[in-house]
């Protein structure tokens, strides 16, 4: 009995093991089927075995007890415990052991119940937003095909989203997130109206090329901006392939369903103003960016493609022209509302009011030529790449200088500004700042891949 006993102290092993390939089964899509299934015939073949273990459990406290019984008659108690003190140490250490094997077949069983839900979920996803929309998805193939913005690119259907059509301003075509909330409700206008159930709209950024970066060395030059930093440059052209990227920011909301909880500092619990839920998610930690959005099928924009995004098709300081004002209905900044909450910052822009004291809803103010709405102010947003110098070649395609994702101890970029920022200080198109740390003026906009 002891023998067997020994033998399946090897399921700790595997239940640690089940329980790090859980957290690689994402996303919930129909090519990760086979490992979900694989997975779960082992967890229950696992499972089989609970009843083995809590055999030996009670076995294991028995024995103890009774070794430490005195010549003396002692009543019966089903609940008698040992004292584990007096215990030998193989004895103890199998008791420990043991009692750590039944705590985690309770995680296990959670893990289980999870990933059938995955399952359901993966099964479900493909009828939803490829099956039954194939001609909406043929009719989204041709009107990208024949669009002059898209070259010719020959979009196949995104598992996952919903095409929702072209926005009549920028040409450029939109989709459903699924996974992220409710479909989004078209305005008469032809916009749309952030709610707190909405999920994420994804616009199909064209692929090209563009020079990316700034100096301030030469006015006959490309890209010459006179406030222009060091970290800018040198400027260099970049070419990327088309992408997806969130019209909006990420709101509070959102970030809620797909994290789990809300971690901004600014919310509906803790505030200086009025917040609610459409106001742009912040205070996330880039690793917990990098964690969550992959289960859903996104990520952080490379630092390429958010400037590239931001830019859309400009070569000015700001996408609203070279004029600091040329700022004003376009972004939310610190200006003379920011100032009556926070006096002591002294950087705030005297000639302007924008009407916010915190970050704004996302979508209140103009949006830039490709669609997207706060690519400057409101939160700063955090992109894939580790603060690097421009001398490292950006990777073919997506733009990404350095590894996939940057450690803790590393710092990140952010761009854009913030509801905090002077302009000509930090909402330049080419501005980089870096960090590591969350923080209550940093949000992101969640972008996609094109699958092949």
């Amino acid at each position: 009995d002891q023998l067997v006993e020994l033998e399946g102290f090897s399921d700790v092993i595997l239940l640690d093991n089940l329980k790090q390939r859980a957290d690689e089964l994402w996303p919930r899509y129909p090519r990760l089927l086979p490992e979900m299934r694989a997975w779960l015939a082992e967890a229950q073949s696992l499972q089989a075995r609970l009843q083995v273990h809590q055999n030996s459990y009670a076995r294991v406290r028995e024995e103890a007890y009774l070794s430490q019984l005195v010549a003396q008659s002692i009543a019966e108690n089903t609940n008698r415990l040992p004292d584990w003190s007096l215990a030998a140490p193989a004895q103890r250490w199998r008791f420990e052991t043991l009692e750590r094997l039944i705590d985690g077949f309770e995680g296990l069983a959670i893990a289980v119940a999870d990933v059938q839900t995955r399952v359901r979920f993966a099964e479900e996803i493909a009828e939803r937003t490829l099956t039954h929309l194939a001609s909406d998805w043929e009719s989204a193939a041709r009107t990208v095909a024949s669009s002059s913005h898209y070259a010719g690119l020959q979009l196949k259907p995104q598992i996952g989203l919903v095409p929702l059509g072209s926005n009549p301003n920028s040409g450029l075509f939109e989709f459903w997130h699924v996974e992220s909330g409710t479909r989004p409700e078209l305005q008469l206008d032809g916009s749309y109206r952030p709610t707190a159930e909405m999920g994420l709209i994804l616009v199909l950024i064209p692929g090209g090329s563009f020079l990316m970066g700034a100096q301030a060395a030469d006015p006959s030059q490309p890209n010459f901006d006179p406030d222009a930093q060091e970290s800018e440059g040198p400027v260099h052209q970049v070419t990327l392939d088309p992408f997806f990227l969130s019209k909006f920011e990420l709101t509070q909301a959102q970030w809620s369903r797909l994290y789990g909880s809300n971690t901004s500092e600014f919310s509906e619990s803790n505030v200086l103003g009025p917040i609610a839920a459409i106001h742009p998610a912040e205070k996330i930690n880039p690793q917990d960016a990098f964690a969550t959005l992959p289960r859903f099928g996104l990520k952080l924009p490379t630092e390429a493609r958010w400037e590239y995004a931001a830019r859309a098709g400009t070569a000015t300081r700001f996408w609203t022209g070279d004029d600091m004002r040329s700022i004003e209905g376009a972004a939310n900044v610190g200006d003379r509302q920011f100032a009556v909450g926070f006096a002591e910052i002294s950087h705030h822009e005297s000639w302007l009011d924008d009407g916010f004291e915190l970050h704004s809803p996302v979508g209140s103010f103009a949006p830039n030529p490709f669609g997207l709405y706060d690519v400057l102010g409101n939160v700063w947003e955090w992109c894939a790449d580790p603060f690097a110098t421009y001398d490292i070649r950006p990777r073919d395609g997506d733009g990404l200088r350095g590894p996939d994702e940057f450690s803790a101890s590393e710092s990140g970029v952010h761009r854009g500004g913030s509801f905090m920022s002077g302009i000509l200080l930090d909402l330049r198109v080419t501005r980089r700042t870096k960090n590591n740390k969350a923080g209550f003026n940093r949000g992101l906009r969640p972008a996609r891949n094109l699958d092949e």
